[in-house]
């Protein structure tokens, strides 16, 4: 997909970007997977709670803010 997004739209997406887009739904799935006792809520039929959706909404907008400005925070080093 991010092929078709730099070959075919002229976007430059450099590898750290899609890195990091990457672990950005990888934390917040985790944050929704697994409670603070590192079970899983789906074999424990549990529901998933305020804190745990706070937290992947966190983990989504750091991650996306860095993948965002990406190219500001290497060149000028904040």
């Amino acid at each position: 997909m991010f092929d078709v997004l730099s070959d075919y739209l002229g976007l430059a997406i450099w590898r750290e970007q899609i890195g990091l887009i990457m672990m950005g739904l990888v934390a917040a799935d985790i944050f929704l997977v697994f409670n603070f006792k590192r079970e899983n809520r789906r074999q424990l039929q549990q529901s998933v709670s305020y804190i745990d959706i706070v937290l992947a909404v966190i983990a989504l907008v750091l991650f996306g803010y860095a993948a965002w400005n990406y190219e500001g925070l290497i060149s000028y080093g904040y």
